[in-house]
């Protein structure tokens, strides 16, 4: 009587040279994307972002800070500086996402000119103290944002802290418009929805949609190139 015993499964090495080759080609990637995992890991906390609990709105300055003299502020998150030596640096505002304004033939929101005067009137023109946290796809510095470094000692709010409780920022979302879990981004948040500041203070329907979702209707909206003509020259 032939005994039932539970299947082991069984995986065989690829016959071919190609399949041998692809299957350690799959393995070193795996190896790649653990070691740059951890290296994340490790940066994160290095610059005071990766306690996944308690207050993150004033861990200790980070040894990536400078003082910067703001020239330019294009937006409610993105501006422009130069440093002591005479660098330039584009800097965009880390963990938050003001209302787009117009640029050219580009729609704008509501709220977006509001909170573009709310940082020119509080950053162009002077030295603050920024801290780098990497750099997002268009090769701009994340950074965080305060009016000095002794304001920054102190433990006071963050420029990008106060564009979000004034209601003239949201807390940034990704592209599946999933917030980032910053603590001092959501509390702020929920703060300026509690006191209805800003854009929280006009009916929902008159309300700027997060400035994630108006890029991708604006991305859908845009039209697509024909090159169907070239095709049939060539």
């Amino acid at each position: 009587m032939q005994r039932r015993g539970k299947r082991v499964a069984t995986f065989s090495q690829p016959k071919t040279k190609t399949g041998r080759k692809e299957l350690q080609r799959k393995g070193t990637r795996i190896k790649v994307m653990k070691v740059l995992k951890h290296l994340g890991a490790l940066w994160l906390a290095f610059t005071g972002l990766g306690f996944a609990g308690g207050d993150t709105r004033a861990p200790a300055p980070s040894s990536m800070g400078e003082p910067l003299f703001i020239e330019a502020c294009h937006d409610g998150d993105t501006c422009e500086g130069r440093t002591s030596l005479g660098a330039r640096k584009t800097l965009r505002f880390r963990g938050i996402d003001a209302p787009e304004v117009s640029h050219g033939r580009k729609m704008g929101q509501r709220f977006g000119p509001e909170a573009r005067e709310f940082v020119r009137r509080r950053l162009v023109g002077k030295t603050v103290y920024v801290e780098y946290q990497g750099v997002d796809v268009f090769a701009r510095n994340l950074a965080l944002l305060w009016d000095s470094l002794e304001v920054r000692r102190q433990g006071a709010a963050s420029v990008n802290e106060a564009l979000v409780a004034e209601g003239l920022a949201f807390a940034y979302r990704n592209r599946r418009s999933r917030p980032m879990k910053l603590p001092w981004a959501e509390r702020a948040e929920a703060e300026a929805l509690k006191n209805r500041r800003g854009f929280w203070a006009v009916a929902e329907e008159a309300r700027p949609v997060d400035p994630s979702e108006f890029r991708k209707q604006g991305r859908n909206l845009a039209p697509k190139k024909d090159f169907s003509s070239a095709r049939r020259r060539n």
